[in-house]
C-alpha cells in the first residue's frame, strides 16, 4: 500500500519550500517544535489507549474490527500530517538556518525539512502497536516492529532524496556555458525529468537493499522459476526473498524497468504457504507485468503527471493554496486514473498467468489461499486490484471463453495509446516553453499572477534576517525586471551584486549574471539611468 500521507508531505514541502515565511532559528523555534512533537505523541497515546479499551469490549467480527482499526490508524496518520503542516506554516520550521543549508545541498535541506514529520510518525507507531495487535498478534519486538514500519512507510522518500542528490551533483559539477544553459526554466524542467527517469531506473536496486531482501537459494524452485521466465520471454536479474512482515504477509512483486535492475520479490509467507504450481502461477502473473511492459507504462504515466504538475505551477493562486490543490489532485490521480489503469493491467497479468499455466486452477487456488491466510474478505475490493472473488471469476470465464483475453488486450492497448498521446502532448508543450522566447534568469523566481506585494515583503524580511542572501536578492531583482515591483536601477544592481557575491554555485551565479545583462539592456533602452524600470 502506498503511504499517501508521506507522499502528501513530500509534495507539499517540495512545492512550498521556497515560499516559507522566514523564522529566526533560535531557541524559541526549537522549543515550539519540541512541544508540538511531544503533544502529538501524547494525543496519539491517549487516542490509541481509548480505542483499544473500546474495541476490546466489542464482540465485532474480524472484518468489521479490521475496518475500524484501519480508520483509526488512518486518522492518526492524517493528524500527524496536519500537525506537520502546522509546524511548517505557523511555527515556521525549518527557519532561516536551513536557507543557508539549502544553498549548499538541496538533499540535506530536504532531509531536515521532512525530519519533523518522520519523527512524528515514528513516534506514533509505538502507541498504535497495541491497537494493531487486536488483529495481528505476531510476537514482534519493539525494534522489529518500528523497523518494519519505517521500511514500508518511508521507502517512497528514497527516489525523491536521490533526485535532489542528482541536482546537487549537477550544481556542484557544472560550469561555464553548461551552467548558463541550465539556468533557463525549460532546461531546469527537462533536467528534472531526465534525472527522475535515471533515478527511477536505478531505484529498485536501492529499494531491495533498503528492504533487506536476500537471494533465493539455488534449488528446484529457482530452477523452475528460471525455466518459467525463459518460456515467458521476460527476464529478471534475480529472484529475491522478501522479508515482509516476519513471514505473516503474503505477496509478490516485480520491480525494475530494465533487466540489470529488475527483480522478482517473493515474500516468506508466500513461499511457506503456497504449493509449487500455485507459486509458479503467482510468478507467471509477475512475469506478465514484465512481458506486457506494465512497469514502463507506469513510469510514462508518472512522468506525464509530473509534466502536468509543471504546467499547473503557472496557476494564479498563492503557492500554499496551489500546493494543497495539487496534493488533492494527486490523490484523485492515484485513486481514479492510476487505479483504473492498474486494475486493467492486473487483469492482463492474471490472463497471462492462465496462459502460461495452461489453465486457471493454479492461480485461482493461490488467490484463495492468499485470501484465507491474510484474513481479507474475498469480496473486499482494493483501489489498484479487483477483489479476490472477481479475479477468480474473471480468469475462470476467460479459460472457458478465449475471446475475453483478446478483447481485454485490445482495451489495454487503447489505454496505452492514450498514455502515449498524453505524454507526447506534454513533451511538446514543455519543448515549446524550452525553445520559446522566455527571458533567462527568472526560472525559479517567476511569480506571474501571484501576490507580488506579499512576495516582495517576504523576500525583504529574509534580507533583514540574512543581509545579502543570494536567493532573496535574486528573487527581488527578477521581480523588478519583470515589472512586479518598482525599483531603481541602482537598487536592482545592488541586489544583483549581492546575488553574485553570495552565490553558492556556478548555476546561481550564471542566473544573476543573466539578470545583470537584462538590466543593462533595459537601462540602455530607457536611456534614463535614474528612473524606475518597468519593462
Amino acid at each position: 500500500m502506498l503511504p499517501v500521507d508521506v507522499i502528501a508531505a513530500v509534495l507539499y514541502y517540495t512545492l512550498t519550500r521556497d515560499h516559507m515565511e522566514p523564522r529566526a532559528a533560535g531557541g524559541g523555534l526549537w522549543a515550539w517544535m519540541a512541544l508540538s512533537i511531544v503533544a502529538g505523541w501524547a494525543v496519539t497515546l491517549l487516542a490509541t489507549q481509548l480505542a483499544v479499551r473500546s474495541l476490546s469490549r466489542q464482540a465485532a467480527p474480524p472484518v468489521e474490527l479490521r475496518s475500524k482499526i484501519a480508520w483509526i490508524c488512518g486518522g492518526i496518520r492524517g493528524a500527524c500530517l496536519v500537525l506537520y503542516l502546522f509546524q511548517l506554516n505557523v511555527i515556521g520550521w525549518p527557519g532561516t538556518a536551513v536557507q543557508d543549508m539549502r544553498s549548499w545541498s538541496l538533499c540535506l535541506d530536504a532531509l531536515v525539512g521532512l525530519a519533523p514529520f518522520v519523527i512524528l510518525l515514528t513516534g506514533a507507531w509505538l502507541p498504535m502497536r497495541p491497537l494493531e495487535r487486536l488483529l495481528d498478534p505476531r510476537p514482534w519486538t519493539t525494534w522489529g516492529y518500528a523497523r518494519f514500519r519505517f521500511q514500508y512507510t518511508f521507502f517512497i522518500m528514497i527516489p525523491w532524496l536521490c533526485l535532489w542528490a542528482v541536482m546537487d551533483a549537477v550544481r556542484w559539477g557544472m560550469g561555464g556555458s553548461s551552467v548558463e544553459w541550465l539556468a533557463s526554466e525549460g532546461a531546469t524542467t527537462v533536467a528534472t525529468l531526465i534525472g527522475a527517469v535515471l533515478v527511477a531506473v536505478a531505484y529498485p536496486a536501492v529499494l531491495v537493499r533498503f528492504w533487506r531482501c536476500r537471494r533465493l537459494p539455488d534449488g528446484p524452485l529457482r530452477t523452475a522459476l528460471e525455466e518459467l521466465q525463459r518460456k515467458a520471454g521476460a527476464r529478471f536479474s534475480d529472484f529475491l526473498i522478501w522479508p515482509l512482515g516476519s513471514g505473516m504477509l503474503i505477496n509478490a512483486a516485480a520491480l525494475g524497468y530494465v533487466r540489470p535492475f529488475r527483480y522478482m520479490l517473493l515474500s516468506e509467507g508466500l513461499l511457506e504457504r503456497l504449493t509449487g504450481p500455485e507459486l509458479m502461477a503467482v510468478a507467471a502473473h509477475e512475469l506478465g507485468h514484465v512481458r506486457h511492459r506494465h512497469l514502463v507504462w507506469y513510469l510514462m504515466l508518472t512522468m506525464a503527471f509530473m509534466a502536468f504538475f509543471v504546467r499547473l505551477s503557472e496557476w494564479t493562486l498563492s503557492v500554499h493554496v496551489q500546493a494543497v490543490v495539487l496534493c488533492l489532485l494527486f490523490a484523485v490521480y492515484l485513486r481514479v486514473v492510476f487505479g483504473f489503469i492498474s486494475r486493467r493491467f492486473e487483469r492482463q497479468a492474471d490472463l497471462f498467468s492462465v496462459l502460461m499455466m495452461d489453465g486457471a486452477d493454479p492461480l485461482a487456488c493461490g488467490l484463495e489461499k492468499i485470501a484465507f491466510f491474510t484474513g481479507h474478505p474475498r469480496t473486499a475490493r482494493c483501489w489498484h486490484h479487483r477483489s479476490i472473488d472477481e479475479r477468480i471469476r474473471f480468469i475462470r470465464e476467460a479459460e472457458r471463453e478465449p475471446t475475453i483475453r483478446r478483447r481485454h488486450d485490445h482495451d489495454v492497448g487503447v489505454i496505452k495509446r492514450i498514455i502515449l498521446l498524453s505524454c507526447a502532448a506534454l513533451v511538446l508543450a514543455t519543448a515549446s516553453d524550452f525553445l520559446g522566447d522566455r527571458p533567462a534568469g527568472t526560472g525559479a523566481w517567476r511569480s506571474a499572477g501571484r501576490d507580488a506585494r506579499a512576495e516582495e515583503g517576504r523576500y525583504r524580511r529574509v534580507l533583514e534576517l540574512i543581509p545579502g542572501d543570494a536567493e532573496a536578492s535574486e528573487a527581488l531583482a527578477a521581480m523588478a525586471l519583470s515589472g512586479q515591483l518598482s525599483a531603481s536601477p541602482t537598487e536592482i544592481e545592488g541586489w544583483i551584486a549581492d546575488a553574485i557575491s553570495h552565490a553558492p554555485d556556478p548555476l546561481r551565479r550564471a542566473r544573476a549574471e543573466a539578470l545583470r545583462a537584462r538590466l543593462a539592456a533595459s537601462v540602455a533602452e530607457e536611456r534614463r539611468p535614474d528612473s524606475d524600470i518597468h519593462p
